[in-house]
């Protein structure tokens, strides 16, 4: 009886490992799948790829007016993105602490750079929201130096 139940364990140990380390199997191949490693050097041309989205404000004159202004932050939040992959961002953040508790905590952030030769390859539009699928090709031997020479 005992070799029984014994028998019956280790079968079923070694069944629920073998489920556990094929599913964390799985998972790890799913995380590198999903991660991209694109590193730019002088030799090659890396496309970054982004979808801005905007909304139109409340009130507006017409539907057509409502669609433009959409689609016109939905264009402005894709470049801003753009801006974000090539350059970076600037955080500047403080709190204000009063007897161990926070009673103010502020961030800012800052985008400054000059896209040129973005291409807008989508645009979807709603009722009252905007998409926008921008990229932009960034050639090695012209952005290489230069944005090494910024992380010096």
């Amino acid at each position: 009886m005992k070799k029984t139940v014994l028998l019956v364990a280790l079968i079923a140990s070694s069944l629920f490992a073998n489920t556990a380390t094929t599913q964390t199997e799985s998972v790890k191949e799913n995380v590198t799948v999903e991660e991209k490693n694109i590193v730019l050097n002088n030799n090659n041309v890396v496309t970054l790829s982004v979808i801005g989205q905007g909304v139109s404000p409340e009130h507006t004159i017409s539907n057509y007016q409502a669609l433009a202004l959409a689609k016109k932050a939905a264009i402005a939040d894709a470049y801003r993105m753009l801006a974000e992959k090539l350059n970076g961002v600037k955080v500047e953040g403080y709190d204000i602490v009063k007897n161990m508790v926070v009673q103010r905590s502020q961030v800012k952030t800052c985008v400054s750079s000059m896209i040129r030769h973005a291409n807008i390859v989508e645009t979807k539009c709603a009722k009252d929201f905007c998409e926008v699928e921008m990229e932009l090709k960034v050639v090695g031997s012209k952005w290489y130096p230069e944005l090494v020479s910024s992380y010096k």
